[in-house]
């Protein structure tokens, strides 16, 4: 994929700007531009085991594939550990979503299991099944 600036040229600043993300989320900017956002959810349990915390994050399609999701995640698992949320950092990904299976991935995750979601469903109200990736923290 062929990025319009090199990443090195780039810049992203995190900030936790009220009303624009979660309390235990951060969003990420390129100048005035929104990047994306990251967050934890140690309340999200589908899937999980008890101590676990659930990451989510969103970019913008402008902006992928130059690695701030990766560097989100890595974030946001800090995070997590500094404030003793929990002792592992879990990301629920569907099966064909690759870009979020290669995020896990070079983010320090392994693939646990697949399950099939107690909460989340498809377009048609059938069952979503979820790829588990986790990582100690």
């Amino acid at each position: 994929m062929a990025r319009s600036t090199p990443r090195s040229a780039t810049s992203t600043s995190w900030r936790r700007t009220p009303g624009s993300a979660p309390a235990n989320g951060v969003s990420a900017w390129r100048g005035d531009r929104l990047v994306g956002y990251v967050d934890a959810d140690p309340d999200n349990d589908d899937g999980l085991q008890p101590d676990d915390v659930n990451i989510g994050y969103a970019v913008h399609p402008w902006a992928r594939g130059s690695g701030v999701a990766v560097e989100a995640v890595a974030l946001i698992c800090g995070f997590i550990r500094d404030h003793a949320l929990g002792s592992r950092a879990a990301i629920r990904v569907e099966p064909e979503n690759e870009a979020s299976i290669r995020v896990a991935e070079k983010a320090g995750f392994s693939r646990l299991d697949d399950f099939v979601s107690a909460t989340d469903t498809n377009r048609d109200g059938s069952a979503v099944v979820l790829r588990l990736y986790v990582r100690e923290l």
